[in-house]
């Protein structure tokens, strides 16, 4: 019985140190490739919190509809924008950018045509940050060619690059919600 015990005692030792050591040297290599300096990297792309588009009615018969879109992005660069374009179905367009402040999603059923669900304030000399959240509005006026590097047949993109890379990165809009039209008197 005492032969017994020292063998399941030899043998709970032996696989309790060989898993101790199977666990040490995995510890000892991710250790090791973290002084490297390997981290998982987040991605440094835009992300789309909302996309809008709004029509406003003129009070006069002669007069046409005017549609305007909106985006709301959340900045992943640690690098400032230099340049933000979208190419929708009508062109190749300049946005302007404001800062968001307060933001929460869109609901379609409180809205009244004339609420935002968020506030906005110019950038002016701010400087945009990794994590800022920004409104893109696209600015008809003047001729901008699209550069090289941008396919030509992208629709519904919002292209960007920012103040370390000349790269244009896209980010695809999927879905644009058409908000309440605004009727003026």
């Amino acid at each position: 019985m005492n032969k017994n015990l020292n063998a399941i005692l030899i043998a709970l030792v032996i696989s309790t140190t060989l898993t101790a050591c199977a666990q040490t040297k995995g510890g000892t290599k991710n250790s090791a490739s973290s002084k490297k300096g390997a981290t998982t990297k987040t991605s440094d792309k835009a992300i789309l919190l909302e996309a809008t588009s709004q029509r406003t009615l003129p009070g006069r018969p002669e007069s046409s509809p005017t549609t305007k879109t909106m985006f709301v992005i959340v900045w992943k660069d640690s690098n400032a924008p230099k340049s933000i374009f979208w190419r929708g179905e009508s062109g190749w367009i300049p946005c302007q950018m404001n800062m968001v402040k307060n933001y929460t999603p869109y609901n379609e059923g409180e809205a009244d045509a004339h609420s935002r669900n968020y506030q906005t304030e110019k950038l002016g000399s701010t400087v945009v940050s990794k994590n800022d959240t920004l409104e893109l509005t696209p600015t008809a006026g003047g001729k901008f060619p699209i550069p090289e590097g941008v396919p030509s047949d992208a629709t519904n993109t919002i292209f960007y690059n920012t103040t370390a890379s000349d790269k244009w990165q896209a980010l695809k809009v999927d879905n644009i919600v058409r908000r309440q039209d605004i009727i003026m008197p």
